[in-house]
């Protein structure tokens, strides 16, 4: 077993496995939107525990913490019209014209600006590039979730694409993080000498074990559907 499933008596009465899966699921019927939380993982070998963020929080903690913060990420778009001119569109029969933008100011601040800015330079898309908390959580000192949301109605609501900017290769190597997530290595390589990229330096998945995959999927469908 792993230090993580060692750890689990801690959690009596809250947490029950899903058949033969190797997942536990639980309810804390008292967690409420804006909460946050971590999860404190047993390192392996009896090694000192680590306090863990989520990896699938839709939220972190602000001010350079780490903790997960619990989001709701509702919102009313009104985009029905750019919507469904793009799901009637069989393919891509018009030419295109792709802005890329590091997005370096809040969500909600650049909606409108930007919005000018590509129409009035005729672009029909723009790529956003913006740093994440987490491969589910945009960076939250730019805004929230519900931000980056009323940025990409607004740029719909006037007829222009968005392209998010995604990569599944590397993700930080922080304690807190994915990194040897359950005690063990789990999002990357068993093999240490295939864990850190030689140059960047950043931790790599291991593409190879089906939970990577899967964990990646959700992570690329979240941000298309969410």
């Amino acid at each position: 077993p792993t230090a993580f499933q060692r750890g689990l008596s801690s959690f009596a009465g809250l947490l029950a496995k899903v058949g033969e899966t190797g997942i536990y699921a639980g309810r804390v019927r008292a967690a409420r939107v804006g909460q946050r939380y971590m999860f404190r993982i047993p390192g392996a070998d009896e090694s000192p525990p680590r306090d863990k963020a989520d990896p699938y929080a839709q939220a972190l903690e602000n001010g350079g913490k780490h903790a997960s913060v619990i989001a709701r990420g509702e919102y009313a778009w009104g985009d029905a019209k750019w919507m469904q001119t793009r799901r009637s569109s069989a393919k891509i029969d018009k030419p295109i014209s792709i802005l890329e933008v590091e997005v370096d100011a809040g969500y909600r601040d650049i909606a409108l600006s930007l919005t000018a800015h590509a129409k009035s330079l005729g672009f029909t898309h723009v790529e956003l590039h913006f740093p994440r908390d987490g491969f589910f959580a945009p960076a939250v000192h730019f805004g929230s979730t519900e931000d980056l949301m009323f940025l990409v109605d607004t740029l719909h609501q006037d007829g222009i694409g968005v392209f998010f900017a995604w990569s599944p290769a590397e993700f930080a190597p922080d304690d807190y993080g994915l990194s040897e997530w359950d005690g063990m290595p789990t999002f990357e390589s068993d093999d240490s000498a295939r864990q850190i990229h030689p140059v960047s330096g950043q931790g790599l998945f291991d593409l190879s074990k089906p939970s990577v995959q899967s964990f990646l999927l959700l992570s690329a469908l979240f941000w298309v559907d969410g």
